[in-house]
């Protein structure tokens, strides 16, 4: 285990509830950004002794992390699950639950919610509270299998939307042991103005017109989950009917050259721009026209709350919590997954209805400022700690767990 950063004497800090928040890595990612606001909100409150374990010590977003107002950032290197020196990274990762006198372990993603529920349940850490950020058609069968045993070691499981949450409860979890949290959006960096397009027409290389409109997918392109092809079988189907009309997609990952070949032989490559990792998201949205998600399956997708901070109706696939966050109609449109024609059709309606689509934008952003702001995160967050803290909810015994007698409470 190596440490890479100790800002405070955890002595001088014993009055404090130890919390530590464990995760895989921290390269770009939706989880891995939720992660980060979370931890640099809570040292905000200054009400925790903050403790952050990665288990790779690598990612962007690391210098993301607010150092002075942590305790201790920790590395827990594990390469795989099954090499022998997992179960000694488990034993090391218990002894550091214990060493810390950690009160709170906040697991975020499929590794850590498995490596660090075992090591806390050994360490007989007092409250263990995981993650599911994610529907089904993620994680390999077995995975899931997996993932759901460790939760059952569990005190309380965050769940990011109703969707993950009722899928949860069809697996046998207990309502009562699942809390939704919903993922929230930092609003002040959606506020500055921009002159228009003028951002994105220089990422494309492109003359700034206002005739111009962006139709703009935010998405890796290291899973096909994302379904970037469904993107582009939409574009192919908007192109010969809007002369003014770009696509445009920001990220990066592996597929990308799969998608290039793609939209080359569809004869798409004038009107639909691969830009790649970006760091400035949020003016890149400014100066979009439209939002869209053609995900096969997601928990609650961050970039849809980015769409609608930036003020845009948004079209995406009905998966996870899309729904939730959408109102359709109002806000932007869901469609089925891999439905290319009725996504084309929305988002053909909003190009020819710029005011009703504007209209869309300002109640999309209305709707992120009530429902998904920061502030309400790290409330319901606190909540959750104080309510835990103070009531010590009862983990089942491991004997009840295998023999499956405690289902009614978990």
């Amino acid at each position: 285990m190596s440490e890479i950063c100790i800002t405070n004497d955890t002595k001088q800090l014993t009055d404090k509830p130890a919390v530590l928040h464990l995760i895989c890595s921290l390269h770009c990612g939706g989880t891995e950004t939720q992660m980060v606001k979370l931890v640099n909100l809570l040292a905000e409150k200054k009400e925790l002794t903050l403790h952050v374990g990665l288990m790779r010590m690598e990612g962007s977003l690391l210098k993301h992390l607010d150092m002075q107002n942590l305790a201790n950032v920790q590395e827990f290197p594990v390469r795989s699950f099954f090499r022998p020196y997992f179960f000694i990274a488990i034993l090391r990762a218990a002894l550091y639950l214990r060493s810390h006198r950690i009160q709170i372990i906040h697991t975020h993603d499929f590794y850590s919610n498995v490596f660090g529920i075992i090591s806390a349940f050994i360490a007989r850490t007092p409250l263990i509270i995981a993650s599911k950020r994610e529907t089904f058609g993620v994680r390999t069968k077995w995975q899931d299998i997996v993932e759901r045993l460790a939760f059952r070691l569990s005190n309380i499981i965050v769940a990011n939307s109703i969707a993950v949450r009722d899928m949860l409860i069809a697996c046998g979890l207990a309502q009562s042991r699942i809390n939704v949290i919903y993922n929230s959006v930092d609003l002040k960096n959606f506020n500055a103005t921009a002159l228009p397009q003028a951002t994105l027409c220089k990422a494309l290389g492109i003359a700034q017109n206002s005739d111009i409109r962006f139709v703009t997918l935010v998405a890796n392109m290291r899973n096909e989950v994302k379904n970037h092809s469904m993107f582009l079988e939409v574009a192919a189907i908007l192109v010969p009917k809007f002369d003014n009309v770009h696509f445009v997609i920001v990220g990066e990952g592996p597929l990308r050259a799969n998608y290039e070949d793609t939209t080359l032989r569809l004869g798409l490559s004038s009107r639909v721009h691969f830009i790649g990792f970006r760091t400035d998201i949020e003016a890149l949205l400014r100066d979009s026209h439209i939002g869209v998600l053609t995900s096969d399956a997601e928990g609650f997708a961050n970039v849809i709350l980015e769409y609608m901070s930036a003020g845009l109706p948004v079209v995406a696939t009905d998966v996870g919590g899309a729904s939730e966050a959408i109102i359709a109609g109002k806000t932007g449109f869901v469609v089925k997954p891999n439905d290319s024609i009725a996504m084309a059709d929305y988002i053909s309606y909003l190009l020819s209805n710029p005011d009703k689509a504007r209209a869309m934008g300002t109640r999309a952003k209305e709707r992120v400022i009530k429902h998904f702001s920061a502030d309400r995160l790290i409330t319901e967050v606190l909540s959750l700690y104080r309510s835990l803290l103070i009531t010590k909810t009862r983990r089942p015994s491991l004997w009840r767990v295998y023999n499956n007698e405690s289902a009614s409470e978990l």
